[in-house]
């Protein structure tokens, strides 16, 4: 017999909301992934792919993380010039906690 786990639902402290800006601020993880992307476009030869499974698509940036929240049309903003889209998709091999919570998108460079 399989018991599933009872999600809580609670309020996240303004206190610990302002911690987790403190640690990203401080340990500069925003700007380190866009660093990332930036070299990664930069190496790529046209033609070349960018995959990414992103995820959680349901959660915002206020809500706290990690994992951050993230629209599919953020992403795509991201990668609006020089850019197509190859192939986007919500993955049928999904473990059940992130069913239609991750969105696998491959870009394809021009």
């Amino acid at each position: 017999m399989r018991v599933q786990k009872e999600k809580k639902k609670f309020k996240i402290h303004s206190a610990t909301k302002v911690f987790q800006a403190l640690r990203i601020f401080v340990n500069r993880e925003i700007s380190e992934l866009i660093y990332g992307l930036i070299n990664a476009t930069k190496i790529l030869k046209p033609g070349g792919k960018m995959i990414g499974l992103w995820f959680p698509l349901d959660k915002s940036m206020a809500d706290g993380g990690p994992p951050w929240g993230i629209t599919i049309d953020e992403v795509k903003s991201i990668f609006k010039n020089g850019w197509i889209i190859e192939k986007e998709e919500f993955p049928e091999i999904s473990i059940q906690q992130r069913k239609n919570r991750e969105k696998l998108i491959i870009f394809e460079k021009q």
